[in-house]
């Protein structure tokens, strides 16, 4: 598997891990806006969900500035 430095896209659950939050957080997270998810595959519900890293990159910088 790669490494997650060398990947343009992340799962929800490499987003969960990072900002160190649930998946379901993740989750919420795209369906509030706050972050971009693009469903991929054809399994409907359980379809796994990609995230684009410069949105994580995006997002921690501002909640850095936040704080």
């Amino acid at each position: 598997m790669r490494d997650i430095a060398e990947k343009e896209y992340l799962t929800s659950e490499e987003v969960a891990q990072i900002l160190r939050v649930t998946r379901a957080t993740v989750m919420n997270m795209i369906k509030k806006g706050q972050l971009r998810g693009k469903k991929v595959g054809i399994g409907g519900i359980s379809s796994p969900w990609r995230i684009p890293k410069e949105d994580i990159v995006k997002y921690v910088e501002l909640k850095d500035k936040e704080e």
